[in-house]
This record gives structure tokens, C-alpha cells and sequence, in this order.
């Protein structure tokens, strides 16, 4: 009988031991856990390490540009294969010169973390990706003389915070051509009816990625013309925000 009884106490001890730890299992929020991850951005850089240095995230870049590759994973083991380089670095920069233009480069990153096996049970903790980065054959010096140039034409735009769209206007246009001199940077961005006018508004070019402009109106130094990654024109100019896509 006393055998029984000591029985009997462990199986309920046991019970009740499993009884708490099941609804913490239960309980645990895995809505913002993800799997080890390999993605990465490649962004094209202006001014690279310098305090007026801009960057974007792309896939096509001018040649004679530096580029620099970071892994989105924190705290993991990173192995990037450039090319025939393999490196052990979260983040990476690259220069890619004119004897690259019109070529394509993968670019693969390898990723190894301690996966989170509670919300991932199948995840092995490591991931592999490869992007292609595309080597323009343009040279960013000379957009303007460029014709059809991508950011020129008419885009259909709205302010972040109105509800009506607006066609605005842009080209761009040299300096000398607009009689001004003695200019590190010869060149101008100029738009036209970029605030729903018919009114000129011109500003001076800070530095140009393939897929972005910064510049100057005078209203401050955050303002560009940008296409990114999706499809979406983006352009801040003179204290407004404008989203939408070339006509």
C-alpha cells in the first residue's frame, strides 16, 4: 500500500509539472520570429565613407562606382563569394571600374545562425542567397548629354498627404547652358511644373546614383528624385513628398 501511495504522488507531480510548462508553449508569440535569413542589400554609393556620402539599394549601378553589400541577419556567420573573393564580413565594400561595364556579377552571401527552433523546428540555421549586380555601361558624368534619359519625362505623382495626382515635368540640363560658371559640379537637375505650375524650379545636383539624384534647392540637404527598387518614383523637393510612376 505505501507503494502505491508514493505511485500516485509522482504521477500527479508529474502531471502537474507538465500542466505549467505546456501554456508557456502555448503562449509564446512567434508573429515577429523569422528563419535565418541570407538577404542582403547592395547599395550603390556617392562619396563613399565621406560625410556627404548617399547610398540606394539596386541592382544595376554606373560603372567606376563603389558598392557595399550588408547581410540583414545580426550576429551570424557571414561568407560572401564576389567573384573569386570570399569574405567573413557582415558588411562589404567594393569598387567596380570601366573595365566591368555591361558585365553582370553574382553576388552570393552564405548565412549561419543558432536557428530559433521553438517557432522553427525545420530550420537547419542556414540560408543561401544570390543576386545579380548589373554593371551599366553608362558613365555618370555625363547623364545630361544622355537622350531619353530615365529620369527625364513626365511622371504621375502624388503628395504623400493630398488625394489628387499631378503631372510633373523633368529634365535636366547643364550648367553652361544656363549661363552659370565656376562650378565644381557643371551640371543642373531641373524640373518643370514639379509643383503644378508652369513655373521652372531648378536645383543643383549633389551626387547621382543610377537609380537616385540628390540635390539642392535650397530648402535643405534630404531632397532627391529616386527610383527604387519596386517600381516607385519617390521625389522630395522644396518641403514636399511626392510617390507615383513615369507616364
Amino acid at each position: 500500500m505505501k507503494i502505491l501511495f508514493i505511485t500516485s504522488i509522482l504521477v500527479v507531480f508529474l502531471f502537474s509539472c507538465k500542466k505549467e510548462v505546456q501554456p508557456a508553449l502555448q503562449d509564446l508569440d512567434c508573429s515577429c520570429a523569422k528563419e535565418v535569413s541570407a538577404d542582403f542589400m547592395m547599395e550603390e554609393t556617392y562619396a563613399y565613407g565621406y560625410e556627404w556620402e548617399t547610398r540606394i539599394d539596386t541592382d544595376t549601378i554606373y560603372y567606376n562606382k563603389n558598392v557595399v553589400f550588408t547581410a540583414l541577419e545580426e550576429n551570424a556567420e557571414y561568407t560572401w563569394l564576389i567573384g573569386s573573393e570570399i569574405i567573413s564580413e557582415k558588411t562589404v565594400a567594393r569598387y567596380f571600374n570601366q573595365s566591368l561595364a555591361g558585365q553582370t556579377i553574382p553576388i552570393k552571401l552564405i548565412v549561419k545562425k543558432k536557428p530559433n527552433l521553438i517557432c522553427f523546428p525545420e530550420d537547419d540555421g542556414i540560408d543561401t542567397l544570390e543576386k545579380n549586380l548589373y554593371i551599366s555601361s553608362e558613365d555618370w558624368t555625363n547623364v545630361y548629354d544622355y537622350p531619353n534619359y530615365r529620369f527625364e519625362g513626365t511622371f504621375r505623382m502624388k503628395e504623400k498627404n493630398a488625394t489628387d495626382s499631378i503631372d510633373i515635368t523633368v529634365y535636366l540640363m547643364p550648367n553652361d547652358e544656363m549661363g552659370v560658371d565656376g562650378l565644381d559640379f557643371p551640371q543642373r537637375f531641373i524640373f518643370v511644373n514639379a509643383l503644378g505650375t508652369n513655373e521652372i524650379k531648378n536645383a543643383g545636383v549633389l551626387s547621382i546614383n543610377y537609380r537616385e539624384f540628390y540635390y539642392d534647392s535650397g530648402q535643405g540637404p534630404d531632397e532627391f528624385f529616386r527610383w527604387n527598387l519596386n517600381g516607385i518614383w519617390e521625389l522630395k523637393f522644396r518641403g514636399l513628398h511626392y510617390l507615383g510612376e513615369k507616364k
